[in-house]
């Protein structure tokens, strides 16, 4: 009974085609690929639109989803971290017990 089961799982996950063979009949053939009109944006394409989703601080309703080029999310990554190193040259927000 578990081994009929596991395999009815496995068909259906996997879909008919891998089991086909095994009873004998031979595979559908499947559709050649079709080029599209437009080509897929490269993934180091500073214009290619990213969205993500933005958790508001202080906030327990969750984000909300923004979207800006790769470029934009690149540059404020690099202000972020700018001024992270900034605080911390300064000693800002860092505890040094016994002073």
């Amino acid at each position: 009974m578990h081994r009929i089961l596991a395999v009815a799982v496995a068909v259906l996950a996997l879909g008919a085609a891998p089991f086909a063979s095994l009873a004998g009949a031979d595979p559908a053939p499947t559709a050649p690929a079709v080029a599209t009109a437009t080509p897929a944006p490269k993934a180091n394409d500073p214009k290619m639109l990213i969205c993500r989703s933005v958790e508001t601080t202080g906030s327990r309703l969750g984000g909300r989803r923004a979207c800006m080029t790769k470029a934009e999310w690149d540059d404020q990554a690099r202000v972020s971290r700018q001024g992270f190193t900034d605080e911390i040259a300064r000693g800002g927000g860092i505890v040094v017990p016994g002073k």
